[in-house]
Formats: structure tokens, C-alpha cells, sequence
């Protein structure tokens, strides 16, 4: 056999048997089902302020201990309403930190732009944050979610002087 042969051989091989490894590999993983009623979400909305000023397109996140997180963002007047994933609306209860910002990200709109798009990217990465620290990376905003309480309203303050739900 020439070594032509041998090194198609060869490589005919290597896909056979890579082949047959991911179908291996995406039968056992198969689907995943999360079953979300077992976790007892509680629809949270709330409405999101700056000096007295809707807040529109900042990121509201509610931080648990073991740092997981729900997250929405703000429209044109403020309103928020949070998800806990791509999939399903709520939040689960309990005590939470509340991070707010004009540049974080969902995640979701990275998606759609992706690496295709370097302008999108480039302006994201330009938005001046409007929010001060004291409410997002240092955040002292908390919140207990349960399900007779549900609606959080945060007046920011751009000196840091709130800082508690309304």
C-alpha cells in the first residue's frame, strides 16, 4: 500500500470512529427537561429610577448567595420584569443582591449580534455606564423574594444616598 493509501485509510479512520464518538456522546446526554415547577418561581417586575428619571435599558439582576442570578432589563420607562432564563419567567425566593447597570449584559442580545457583528460589539463595549457602583459591582441592594412580596421599585440616587428598595 502507498503511503497515499495509508494516509486516506487513515484519516477515513479517524472520522469513522469521531463519527461514532458524537453520536455516542449526544445519545447519552440526550435532552435535558427541566422541570421549573418544582422551583416554585415567583414572578418579579418592578420599575427602576435615576435621580427621579426612568432608567430605560439597564440590566436588573437578583443575585443569590451561591451566585446565581435572575435577570431583565428596564424598558423606555423603567419597568422590569425578571426571567430566569431564556425560557422561563420568575425568580426563586429568597434573599437576594440587587446589581443594576446601563452596561451589563443579559446575554440574550449577544446571541443575535455574535462574532459577525464587531460594530455592534464595539458600541456595546462604548455605553457609558450611568449607574453608579454603589449599585451594581459594590451593590448594597437587597431584596427578599416571596410570594406575597413581588414587586420591587429602586429610586437610585447618582450620590449613592438610597440605597434600599421603595
Amino acid at each position: 500500500m502507498s503511503q497515499v493509501q495509508f494516509s486516506l485509510a487513515t484519516k477515513s479512520i479517524a472520522a469513522t470512529i469521531g463519527f461514532s464518538l458524537l453520536v455516542l456522546l449526544n445519545g447519552c446526554v440526550g435532552s435535558i427537561d427541566a422541570d421549573y415547577d418544582k422551583l416554585g418561581l415567583v414572578s418579579v417586575s418592578g420599575a427602576v429610577t435615576l435621580d427621579g428619571q426612568p432608567l430605560p435599558n439597564a440590566v436588573v439582576k437578583f443575585e443569590s448567595s451561591d451566585g446565581t442570578f435572575c435577570y431583565g432589563q428596564t424598558n423606555a420607562s423603567g419597568v422590569y420584569t425578571l426571567k430566569l432564563n431564556s425560557e422561563k419567567m420568575g425568580v426563586i425566593p429568597g434573599e437576594k443582591i440587587v446589581r443594576i447597570s446601563t452596561t451589563a449584559s443579559t446575554g440574550e442580545e449577544e446571541g443575535q449580534a455574535g462574532e459577525e457583528d464587531p460594530d455592534a460589539k464595539a458600541s456595546a463595549q462604548a455605553k457609558k455606564e450611568l449607574v453608579p457602583d454603589c449599585y451594581h459591582k459594590k451593590s448594597k441592594l437587597t431584596a427578599t423574594v416571596t410570594t406575597s412580596d413581588s414587586s420591587f421599585n429602586f429610586d437610585l440616587k447618582s450620590d449613592c444616598s438610597v440605597t434600599g428598595r421603595t
